[in-house]
């Protein structure tokens, strides 16, 4: 039912099809972004190289969350306040950092306890 009324919208809309890629498009980005945080977890626990998939997950957290900022069907912010789009990915750049922080304090943390035991 939910394909026959996506399928209606992108005949009956002219940019129907152009506005539903780029959903369907963000989203398999967001899948990508979770399915290599969970693998690069995954390996830190097997004790296995990570950074095979610490260093794409970054960049796609990245390429996310500055999509968020950036695009106009989100939250637009160079349109709504009159900024540069950099803000977008200096904001996206953050976030990667951000996350890098957290999964090394995770893994430090995990250590320390590993080592407690």
């Amino acid at each position: 039912m939910l394909t026959f009324g996506v399928l209606v919208y992108s005949i009956s809309d002219a940019n129907g099809f152009n506005i539903i890629w780029r959903y369907f498009a963000w989203s398999n980005q967001a899948l990508s972004v979770f399915t290599l945080w969970t693998i690069t977890v995954f390996l830190t626990l097997s004790k296995k190289p990570y950074v095979i998939t610490l260093i794409p997950a970054l960049f796609m957290t990245a390429v996310c969350t500055t999509y968020i900022f950036v695009a106009p069907e989100c939250l637009d912010l160079p349109h709504k306040f009159d900024l540069s789009p950099a803000l977008g990915y200096a904001i996206g750049s953050a976030a990667a950092a951000i996350a890098a922080v957290l999964f090394f304090l995770w893994k430090s943390k995990r250590k320390y306890t590993e080592a407690k035991q």
